[in-house]
């Protein structure tokens, strides 16, 4: 019988919700059936972002294949190519391809040291993009901004705001991965409140939305483990319900990682272990981001000096510093973590 007697899983989870080694247990009953761990893999490819992938224009779409390629890999090579790309632009009024190639600017500017010139880039595309009616493109844009205010201004409202409007530009436009990544970075900009409501709220209309494309459930499975990622410290147990509904769409690598973190949590470092290293096999084998791979190892060396192997912790540690240290700023959110490591580990010599 593949199909899980979910409605029991339910009717246990209200029961023992407050136990959260039971939690666990529920999880990995969960993992074992067939019908729903059939995606493994969430690649850059999933995940696009921008105009190019939905346009029929070949200029924007080879524009697009280029920039999502190097800014995966060679953020030097991406703003180079995107600067070049720009002064041939100059003295054309292709409103398209500008809008496209300044919103790239800025995805690849914000990855540096120098983010305030991001948002003067996505400003001008937004321009633009409203002006030639490339929606989708001002929506991503909205996205952008949202982020540079967040994260660079700590600006709270024109966080809320800039992310409301894309989800309801998408929404218009039926773009569907739009609105659902607007309504995602909302539940992840709400989990400073730890507040399950509002965050169940805006996770439940990402889901409604990303369900709508053929990729949806591994995007959808990786925002339920982002939030709960987020909100751990301050509410394990609601995190693992979390992960828990992210098992019920699509078992990716990353949820592996966050599963490993409950289960050192709850003191069974072995199988913590075990996970973060088919984890690490899954994204080294995969097209994503290295930044996956970087988490991956930091999540593997804190176990390590956890269990007392420091050996093991120093040599892990070393290879995700090598792995992140020249990438760019969002693919190196590990390395605050490894470095942490790497000091107490130089305080035990």
């Amino acid at each position: 019988m593949n199909t899980p007697p979910s409605a029991f899983l339910k009717y246990c989870g209200y029961i023992y919700s407050d136990n959260l080694k039971f939690l666990v247990v529920l999880f990995s009953t969960i993992l074992s059936y067939p019908c729903l761990t059939q995606s493994s893999n969430i690649s850059c490819k999933d995940l696009p972002i921008n105009y190019g992938i939905y346009t029929k224009n070949q200029d924007l779409k080879l524009q697009d294949s280029i920039f999502s390629k190097l800014i995966a890999s060679d953020l030097n090579r991406a703003i180079i190519y995107t600067k070049k790309k720009l002064d041939s632009l100059e003295h054309t009024d292709d409103k398209k391809q500008l809008s496209l190639a300044y919103y790239n600017m800025g995805l690849a500017v914000y990855e540096t040291k120098d983010k305030d010139k991001a948002l003067g880039y996505h400003q001008k595309s937004l321009e633009l993009a409203e002006k030639a009616n490339l929606y989708r493109t001002a929506a991503d844009n909205l996205m952008s901004i949202a982020n540079y205010y967040r994260y660079v201004e700590k600006d709270s409202t024109l966080t809320v705001d800039y992310l409301k409007r894309s989800a309801e530009l998408c929404k218009t436009v039926d773009y569907h991965w739009g609105a659902g990544r607007s309504y995602a970075k909302l539940a992840s900009f709400y989990t400073r409140y730890n507040d399950a409501q509002i965050l169940n709220e805006y996770l439940e209309l990402a889901a409604a939305e990303y369900l709508k494309l053929e990729t949806g459930k591994n995007t959808i499975a990786h925002y339920y483990c982002e939030v709960g990622t987020k909100i751990w410290a301050k509410n394990p147990k609601y995190s693992v319900e979390l992960f828990i509904k992210a098992s019920k769409y699509a078992n990716p690598p990353f949820l592996k990682i966050n599963f490993a973190k409950v289960y050192s949590y709850i003191g069974d470092n072995n199988k913590a272990l075990s996970l973060l290293k088919e984890a690490l096999i899954a994204f080294r084998n995969s097209e994503n981001r290295k930044r996956m791979e970087g988490i991956t190892l930091a999540n593997l060396a804190e176990v390590y000096l956890e269990i007392g192997d420091f050996a093991s912790a120093e040599k892990t540690c070393a290879a995700g510093i090598t792995l992140l240290e020249n990438l760019g700023t969002s693919d190196q959110k590990a390395l605050p973590a490894l470095y942490k490591i790497k000091g107490i580990l130089l305080k035990m010599e």
